[in-house]
């Protein structure tokens, strides 16, 4: 009903598009407890994901044991695959410095988006390996094709593949000989000026034929009179 009135942007204006994996919004956080645990995670909408930390999961239950945890912004500005490498940095980087972690998931995970993890550029260029040629890539892999050519890695990735045959003759320096015959080839050959008189003649005897009066067309005049 909202869309039939003038009120859909009023009702939509607290709502944010659908995350895309590839954009340059995800950010990557930390909560850090008094007692040395802490919790590294990613999202794309960092003030809903806050939100949700204040009300259920391991966040949540351990600021019931230790108060007042300090939120920080560790990165921010990366794309998921990018977000994805830098949690988990982070997450090594704690646990180096004797952190004890409260977080569980794997790095990456990011509810209803998580399966574009599967496609970090390393296992983009090891699937690439799996085909000789560029169609039999995209024939059997569309996931990693689309990736490689969204993300800047389709030239490395394909570097093995055979590259794009040219038609016979392609990339071969023509004269300028050579260049004049494809000049004359495209305007025409020329044409004699006893060839333009014969066609010009062709073409008054033609309508000149049109506009003679017919047996028909005179019978017509007759009766008309």
């Amino acid at each position: 009903m909202a869309r039939l009135r003038p009120i859909w942007d009023e009702c939509v204006a607290h709502m944010r598009p659908a995350a895309n994996p590839f954009a340059k919004d995800y950010t990557v956080y930390a909560y850090e407890f008094s007692d040395r645990h802490v919790y590294v995670g990613l999202s794309v909408v960092p003030e809903n994901r806050k939100l949700a930390h204040a009300s259920r999961g391991p966040v949540f239950s351990h600021t019931l044991l230790c108060s007042d945890p300090v939120y920080k912004t560790l990165a921010t500005g990366l794309s998921f695959t990018e977000a994805i490498a830098a949690e988990g940095e982070w997450q090594a980087d704690y646990e180096t410095k004797g952190w004890l972690a409260l977080h569980k998931a794997k790095a990456g995970s990011l509810g209803s988006i998580k399966t574009a993890s599967k496609w970090t550029k390393e296992a983009v260029l090891a699937d690439a390996k799996r085909f000789a040629t560029k169609q039999a890539w995209i024939d059997g892999s569309q996931g990693s094709y689309r990736i490689a050519k969204r993300e800047g890695w389709f030239e490395e990735a394909s570097a093995h593949m055979p590259k794009r045959v040219l038609g016979i003759g392609a990339g071969v320096p023509k004269t300028a000989d050579a260049k004049e015959k494809m000049r004359q080839a495209k305007l025409g050959r020329p044409q004699s000026v006893a060839a333009k008189a014969a066609k010009s003649e062709a073409i008054r005897k033609w309508w000149a034929a049109r506009r003679a009066p017919t047996a028909e067309s005179i019978a017509n005049t007759l009766l008309e009179k």
